[in-house]
């Protein structure tokens, strides 16, 4: 207590910050924890509806560009976002699952880069599949590290992760 009141108000006023960024950090976990915890519930076939792949695909990229641009723009790099979208691809899924995971890996890709790049996102169909994908030309994982990137909590990315954005993808 001797210590906050010898302390400047600009002193005061960083801690707390510190601590509210600590505080959202461990809510974000701790919501995370929760849904990865709940995903066999949220998956059940009674919450699928028909859904266009391709729209899902751009709602991912969407929800990611605000964030995107800003730490692009913070770090200095410019990464070029690139789709290639085949229309009329419909599937049946939870689609807030389905969502989820999408973004979680447009996000990891954006999040691969330390300088400029490019990422890719596409929708394939054919008559009896529907793909996804996300490609990158980041820093990329070692390949000691592949084995483990679908293990819950584990990340290269450092303790401000969870290491569930994968494993719920």
């Amino acid at each position: 207590q001797a210590e906050i009141k010898s302390a400047s108000s600009t002193q005061v006023k960083q801690r707390l910050e510190q601590i509210i960024a600590s505080s959202n950090t461990a809510a974000t976990a701790i919501r995370n924890l929760q849904d990865f915890a709940r995903f066999n519930e949220r998956t059940d076939s009674t919450f699928r509806n028909v859904v266009n792949l391709k729209s899902l695909a751009q709602r991912a990229i969407d929800s990611n560009l605000l964030w995107w641009k800003t730490q692009s723009e913070r770090l200095g790099i410019v990464v070029s976002l690139d789709t290639d979208f085949q229309d009329d691809c419909y599937i049946s899924v939870n689609e807030e699952s389905i969502l989820e995971g999408m973004s979680s890996l447009v996000k990891n890709a954006l999040e691969s880069f330390s300088e400029n790049g490019t990422v890719k996102v596409g929708v394939e169909c054919s008559e009896h599949e529907a793909k996804f994908y996300v490609r990158d030309n980041g820093v990329g994982i070692k390949e000691s590290d592949v084995k483990r990137i679908f293990d819950p909590f584990w990340t290269t990315k450092g303790p401000a992760k969870s290491g569930l954005g994968l494993p719920s993808a």
